[in-house]
């Protein structure tokens, strides 16, 4: 049987103390790492916006989620880019498109959209009946709120004064309820496009 000595163990570390002083150093990144993995919100639990303008005061994603009565929502984001910026487009369809449920956009925006219903949601009598201020449309159907004049604009969101700005709901958004493409029970995003006609 083998004794371990101190003399053995003084030469263990005098040899390889490094890799004492290096594991921690390693594994802190990785438990960190770990740890906002496991507490990241699911795309359940949270909604993206994407802005068409310069938003100048992102607080109001804040004041949005405190606004809304929902135990799974926990947390609104936005991506915004200015349509004069170079790589507008290509935000618009890679992030606003693909991985927004709630897009704000100018009209020259949405017009670009050949086939509406394909990106947004056509608001039925149920959703028109959340604001009264106006709407996108495209062949008598309705796509869009007009928010060109809400709380956002200025404090929040520059809007351009030369155009209109429209609220519309992603239909591939899976926060989107009976109008999810594929139908689901979770409605966060209805409940902030709610929220957002109705101001806080």
């Amino acid at each position: 049987m083998k004794i371990i000595s101190s003399k053995s163990i003084k030469n263990t570390f005098q040899y390889t103390w490094w890799i004492y002083l290096l594991t921690p150093v390693l594994l802190a990144p990785l438990f960190y790492w770990s740890f906002s993995i496991y507490h990241r919100p699911t795309s359940f639990e949270k909604i993206e916006i994407f802005v068409g303008a310069d938003v100048v005061d992102k607080s109001f994603t804040e004041k949005l989620k405190d606004k809304v009565v929902s135990d799974s929502l926990r947390l609104v984001g936005v991506s915004s880019l200015s349509p004069e910026q170079p790589r507008y487009k290509e935000k618009l369809s890679v992030v606003g498109i693909n991985n927004c449920d709630l897009l704000i956009l100018p009209k020259e925006s949405v017009d670009m959209f050949e086939d509406t219903k394909e990106y947004f949601v056509e608001l039925d009598t149920e959703l028109s009946s959340y604001s009264s201020n106006g709407f996108y449309e495209k062949e008598d159907k309705k796509y869009g709120y007009d928010v060109s004049s809400s709380w956002l604009n200025e404090t929040y969101i520059d809007f351009k004064s030369d155009t209109s700005y429209y609220l519309l709901i992603n239909v591939s958004s899976k926060n989107a309820g009976k109008y999810y493409k594929e139908g689901n029970h979770n409605e966060n995003a209805l409940k902030v496009t709610k929220a957002i006609l109705e101001g806080i």
